[in-house]
């Protein structure tokens, strides 16, 4: 029994047409999988989480919501190398993906389900601390299939799964916003679930497993110790880069809301400030997946990451600073929609390049376990270091905004030094 992934690299050419659709059957359910992340953890944190501080603790609603993410996003971190880790190195774990998945789901749904119950700040803490663990498992356990994506598919796969969670933020806010609060969670949780199992029933790791050797790149499989030594470093080069780009891009997210205050978007527009959120997230959704699909089927077309990943970390740049010069409600649409297109030419070829550059084999779950903590520490260091900008400077977002195109910057200088993968 053969898996979709390992057909497309096996298929004889009277059966490519059929192997073909075999392999975007798979990614499709993954990219479906992905989605589920975004319901179960951003739609959380960014909607439902706010609404109940505000309701439990109204008085001291910013304090209690950036420590309860700042523990929910540390859960995550520790969750993902060290589920990468156990799947590494557990004889059990290294051939069934699936049950690692489950084993978050139960971690994912016992914390969702303490949230929705909670009336004081340790059982809502508890909750999201608990549900983000089970997060981060799931992640590591998606982030392990990717070495084996055929490699012409394997940056249009990146792309799509990088921006499926946006999707599921969209989907999960929208699919919260007419119920009550405990009834919110359960159907994020719900809905997160079904995506998952739908991916589950499609996926046959252990086919998959035994053409993992086959399907990684030969430099890695050929090591050497000088080879394994550049390889670390470009490994560890691509780390810091990600944590510049993701800092921008988290921050900016975030403080997105106190932004559009700071221009007067309600009394300029006169419209809620809900509602400018809600146009600013549908068109970065939009340009996000339209430029996903797009630059990731020119990565694989071209067979090329870390040019990708360069345009895509200076156009974030160069929509940062459009963000600084702009005072008014006029520009935020386009931007908006640079921003996505932005983040797609990043996110296109992003963990395609990390698949090529993964110092051993042996241990590819750990380390992509390692590269998804940064997409969360800056859950932790954006509240830091904006919080310390904004305080020093009278709430100054031109300055924020500065800050931020400068780590953007870096992430793009930081990805010249990456050559392993050449």
């Amino acid at each position: 029994m053969n898996s979709p992934l390992s057909q497309m690299q096996t298929a004889r050419p009277t059966t490519a047409s059929h192997s073909l659709q075999n392999v975007w059957l798979w990614i499709v359910t993954y990219v479906i999988a992905n989605i589920s992340m975004g319901t179960a953890s951003m739609a959380i944190i960014t909607f439902l989480l706010p609404l109940h501080i505000t309701k439990i603790a109204p008085q001291q609603q910013t304090f209690l919501f950036s420590l309860v993410v700042t523990c929910g996003a540390l859960a995550n971190v520790l969750a993902n190398p060290l589920t990468g880790m156990l799947i590494d190195r557990s004889s059990w774990g290294t051939r069934n993906y699936r049950l690692w998945m489950l084993i978050g789901s139960v971690f994912l749904s016992v914390g969702l389900l303490l949230a929705s119950q909670a009336h004081t700040i340790g059982l809502l803490t508890t909750g999201i601390v608990v549900s983000q663990f089970g997060v981060g498992v799931i992640m590591a356990a998606l982030s392990a299939f990717l070495p084996g994506v055929p490699i012409r598919r394997r940056a249009i796969t990146s792309g799509l799964a990088g921006m499926a969670p946006m999707v599921g933020n969209v989907f999960g806010q929208a699919l919260g916003a007419h119920t009550n609060l405990s009834s919110a969670y359960l159907l994020l949780l719900e809905a997160s679930i079904m995506f998952l199992i739908v991916f589950l029933f499609s996926c046959q790791e252990k086919a998959f497993h035994q053409d993992h050797a086959q399907l990684a790149p030969d430099h890695v499989q050929q090591q050497r110790t000088s080879k394994r030594l550049r390889l670390t470093r470009d490994f560890v080069l691509t780390w810091i880069s990600r944590l510049f780009l993701f800092l921008s891009f988290t921050t900016t997210l975030n403080y997105l809301a106190f932004f559009l205050l700071d221009i007067k978007y309600p009394q300029t527009s006169g419209q809620p400030l809900s509602t400018g959120l809600q146009i600013f997230f549908l068109l970065f959704t939009a340009s996000l997946l339209i430029g996903s699909f797009a630059a990731g089927w020119l990565s694989d077309h071209l067979q090329k990451r870390k040019i990708f990943v360069i345009a895509g970390s200076l156009s974030v740049m160069v929509t940062l600073l459009l963000f600084m010069l702009t005072r008014n409600w006029s520009g935020i649409p386009l931007l908006a929609i640079l921003f996505g297109l932005s983040m797609a030419i990043f996110l296109s070829s992003d963990l395609a390049l990390v698949t090529q550059i993964l110092p051993a084999q042996e241990d590819a779950a750990r380390d992509l376990g390692w590269m998804n903590t940064c997409i969360f520490l800056p859950m932790v260091l954006g509240p830091l270091v904006a919080g310390l900008i904004l305080e020093q400077t009278h709430n100054s977002y031109v300055v924020l905004f500065a800050v931020l195109a400068c780590f953007a910057a870096l992430a793009a200088a930081t990805m010249f030094f990456v050559k392993a993968h050449e």
